[in-house]
């Protein structure tokens, strides 16, 4: 029996596609049969040879530039969705982080974390409910972090720990409002990533770090994230999975 994803005939939409975690996912849901938004905001050239890429697999794919914290520019992205045929899948990736003692935190610094974290998480999945509703079936996956579950502090990480933990509050409240329709909301919990955010200390020594002795490779989220994603996945919703190999346990 093949128990790959199968998402074709789906419409998916991943946030902050152009690097790192969110072109992973998107890659990995293509290969699973979606048709991808390959949303970005400063880099365009990252993003558009993405949607070559998909495209080059057989799935549609269009570039769409947003700055998912601005609620005009999260509207017209759907907008454009709903040229592509509406999303099925919503995949927030959007997070910038800071490192910063919270005694030396300015509020604009604070501010534009929940922002750009928490904010654009509650836009965008606003902006996706009306068309899931409609079909009666939605995906929505919101990335966290492996400690926003709170049993455990992330020192000098206070502002982007704060807005995860509200991530993944909202995530299980809006599992609660929407399984009636059909909708799953769930979020992935990423570790030590090897992306551009792992700093020169944590590569040249993960095991120091990470119980699994090695940094996360970008696709091994994007499998959990096509993993919830799939038809077959729909009795699962406000679950909070962490792909971290044991950090922050």
């Amino acid at each position: 029996m093949d128990t790959r994803p199968n998402l074709t005939g789906k419409n998916a939409l991943v946030t902050g596609a152009a690097r790192g975690l969110g072109r992973a996912t998107a890659l990995a849901l293509a290969r699973a049969g979606a048709d991808v938004l390959v949303a970005w905001r400063t880099r365009e050239a990252d993003a558009r040879a993405l949607a070559e890429e998909l495209a080059a697999l057989g799935r549609r794919a269009q570039a769409v530039r947003c700055d998912v914290e601005q609620p005009g520019e999260v509207e017209q992205m759907f907008a454009a969705a709903g040229d592509f045929g509406g999303a099925d899948i919503l995949v927030n990736n959007v997070g910038d982080f800071l490192i910063r003692d919270l005694a030396e935190t300015e509020w604009e610094e604070w501010a534009g974390i929940t922002r750009n974290n928490l904010d654009s998480v509650f836009l965008c999945c606003r902006a996706a409910l009306p068309v899931m509703r409609a079909r009666g079936w939605g995906r929505i996956v919101n990335l966290t972090a492996a400690f926003a579950a709170g049993e455990r502090a992330a020192p000098r990480m206070g502002a982007y720990q704060a807005a995860k933990a509200g991530v993944l509050a909202l995530t299980r409240t809006l599992a609660l409002e929407e399984a009636a329709h059909g909708i799953t909301v769930n979020a992935v919990a990423p570790g030590i990533m090897d992306t551009e955010g792992a700093g020169p200390k944590v590569r040249a020594h993960p095991e120091q770090f990470v119980p699994a002795g090695r940094l996360g490779r970008p696709e091994e989220v994007a499998r959990v994230v096509a993993f919830l994603c799939d038809p077959a996945s729909g009795f699962i919703t406000g679950a909070h999975l962490p792909v971290a190999g044991g950090w922050m346990l």
